[in-house]
């Protein structure tokens, strides 16, 4: 176990393979001999405990080697004989089986993702579809993060839970206009609503340091909105963001001395300030009536005032950007 936190120090510090290789191939090695040890005195518990080690080997070798999907596959398998080597889960082994069943929700939420990654790079997502996405392909990624969700929701593991729901609506969110009927297409987009409302309603009620996702989820139901439904709800969702770029969220990061959120919540801020601004145009343009230009050259406004005092926003324990939604939110809500 020390010999894998070693080899886990050296993956993290972005260490050649050449590096990694014989210090993992070792501790496979003795994770294999404990194994073969504890199966002859049928100690179940260490048995499903080795299992956990060499499945975390199997990410390694998918971390640092080409064929990652062979690895992960071979890391379930390693959690999936646990599970039965343990038979079922009691008093006596409750902490390992739970301790079995996150590793394997992991593993395939993981797998899942790397499947969709893998499978809309080739569909060329964004350009003008070559083929449609076939049944067999759509279940080898939906199936994993499926399992992932049950086994998350029966470990009351609510942050992971919602998190998986979040990859499955970025998988429907980029395949729904890739289907063979109407009915599929509407399908596949109401699948993807549904994963992403429970994601949006985990994170908001649990935003304190999980801003960023909270931040870049509310973007990507916005992006899907202005491309079905326009850009009024997708400019709901970004108001909805004000609370992540408050003085109370600086504060605590940096009661946490946590300088990536910074780094993050920094550039998130900008990029919010420049797609409201596109929302706002194009509401201006399109829907009758003053209120959105006028939003729009309230927004154009505070953009052009904060440019000059951006270098020391966050030390000043705010955030320009949490002004400009804090006013939007009161102008939209004016009935014109």
């Amino acid at each position: 176990s020390i010999m894998l936190k070693e080899v886990k120090k050296i993956v993290q510090s972005n260490s050649s393979s050449s590096a990694v290789s014989p210090l993992l191939l070792s501790a496979e090695f003795w994770f294999r001999e404990g194994f073969s040890s504890f199966k002859a005195c049928k100690d179940k518990n260490n048995i499903a405990l080795l299992s956990i080690n060499l499945s975390q080997c199997c990410k390694i070798h998918a971390n640092i080697n080409g064929k990652s999907e062979k690895y992960l596959e071979n890391a379930a398998k390693y959690l999936e004989n646990a599970h039965v080597t343990l038979e079922q889960k009691d008093i006596s082994n409750k902490n390992v089986w739970d301790n079995v069943s996150l590793e394997l929700a992991n593993i395939f939420l993981v797998l899942g993702v790397r499947r969709r990654r893998a499978t809309l790079n080739e569909l060329n997502l964004g350009k003008e579809p070559q083929s449609f996405l076939s049944p067999g392909t759509e279940r080898s990624i939906v199936e994993p993060m499926q399992r992932a969700l049950e086994i998350f929701k029966s470990l009351n593991d609510n942050h992971q839970y919602a998190a998986a729901n979040y990859q499955l609506a970025l998988f429907y969110s980029k395949v729904w206009m890739y289907q063979r009927d109407e009915a599929k297409t509407r399908d596949k987009l109401s699948l993807a609503f549904k994963h992403f409302a429970t994601a949006h309603h985990h994170f908001f009620a649990h935003m304190k340091s999980n801003e960023p996702t909270f931040v870049i989820l509310s973007f990507d139901i916005s992006e899907l909105y202005v491309v079905v439904s326009g850009a009024e709800k997708a400019l709901l969702c970004c108001l909805d963001t004000d609370e992540a770029f408050s003085p109370n969220a600086i504060r605590a990061a940096k009661g946490r001395g946590d300088d990536y959120w910074f780094e993050q919540m920094g550039n998130l801020a900008s990029r919010m300030e420049d797609y409201l601004l596109t929302l706002l145009l194009s509401l201006a343009k399109t829907v009758n009536g003053s209120k959105y230009k006028e939003m729009y050259r309230q927004a154009l406004k505070m953009k052009q005032n904060a440019d000059h005092n951006t270098a020391n926003e966050t030390m000043e324990e705010t955030f320009e950007v949490h002004n400009l939604l804090i006013e939007l939110k009161r102008m939209n809500s004016i009935d014109t």
